[in-house]
């Protein structure tokens, strides 16, 4: 695994850190999925930041894994922000989030946590994201 694609984020308290990322493409449940794995700059962590994206349509992305592992490194540093941003440019894909509404999913194994909703909802009152209320989906707005 490769991590030679720079990530720099916008940390709670405006700092700013750089981090590395790697991304492969695999497959779930006859989707393809790319899954961005992200370490500090120096590489000195037990284990990585984990993203992934499952292709939806040929220009649909659907967040399907946020998972920085509770650990210190990731916690509070922007790395989803940045990187539904990132991921919407390297895959050129519009990136929505998982729902919870079972008539709106279109994975049976989707659901969206409450802290990923916080972070829509952050992207949200920036003017980046739009959320479908009856479907509950959020729509990142490419810069």
């Amino acid at each position: 695994m490769n991590f030679e694609n720079k990530l720099i984020c916008t940390d709670s308290d405006g700092n700013e850190n750089e981090f590395l990322y790697s991304i492969e493409e695999s497959e779930e449940n006859s989707h393809v999925k790319w899954v961005f794995r992200v370490m500090p700059a120096d590489l000195k962590a037990t284990d990585w930041y984990e993203f992934a994206v499952t292709k939806i349509d040929d220009s649909t992305g659907k967040i399907t894994v946020m998972n920085n592992r509770n650990m210190i490194q990731y916690k509070g540093k922007g790395i989803t922000e940045k990187l539904i941003d990132e991921a919407s440019k390297v895959l050129d894909v519009t990136i929505i989030s998982s729902t919870n509404v079972s008539d709106a999913k279109s994975l049976s194994t989707e659901w969206r946590t409450e802290p990923a909703t916080k972070i829509w909802e952050r992207l949200k009152s920036k003017g980046t994201a739009l959320h479908d209320e009856q479907r509950d989906i959020y729509t990142y707005l490419k810069k």
